[in-house]
């Protein structure tokens, strides 16, 4: 069974129904200012043949941006396993990017019906690094959970020059 993210997190009593809104407290010199930090929801059509449906956290504007950081999820999941991690990683300074993989969560094929081999590992690496070719980004960190560790281990493996750091 595939776990999905509560409704209520994929939609927003403001105009923009595909943003989701959280309020993050920073410390500085003596004050507490209140940041708002966005997850943004998209659905990202890949050269694959595949629409992956992505959640985004960019840095707050007053640091500076240190690169992406794609984080993929293990099985069975799907973004939402990495809800935690979004704000923390956005705050440290970098562009978090977390794709539901093909199959799971909100990522769609143009396929009627999908076979086993359309999940092999050399399909997952192509629909990811769609993924990063779509968005404009050429390399990122990886950060890989449970079966999305294999899945950043041979895309880095084999696609070293879209990688700069496995973890």
């Amino acid at each position: 069974m595939i776990r999905r993210p509560p409704r209520s997190t994929l939609s927003s009593s403001s105009a923009a129904s595909d943003v989701y809104k959280r309020q993050v407290s920073t410390q500085s010199t003596g004050e507490v200012p209140t940041a708002t930090m966005v997850l943004r929801h998209s659905s990202v059509a890949v050269h694959t043949g595949i629409t992956m449906h992505t959640v985004e956290c960019a840095p707050p504007q007053h640091v500076a941006c240190k690169g992406v950081v794609m984080l993929i999820h293990g099985f069975p999941d799907s973004w939402f396993g990495w809800r935690h991690q979004l704000h923390a990683i956005a705050q440290a300074g970098f562009h978090v990017i977390c794709p539901d993989q093909r199959g799971y969560g909100f990522t769609c094929t143009t396929e009627v019906q999908m076979d086993t081999a359309d999940f092999c590992m050399e399909k997952l690496c192509a629909d990811n690094l769609g993924l990063m070719d779509a968005m404009g980004v050429h390399t990122a960190v990886f950060l890989g959970h449970d079966w999305g560790g294999t899945l950043v281990w041979n895309l880095c493996l084999h696609h070293p020059d879209r990688c700069s750091t496995l973890h």
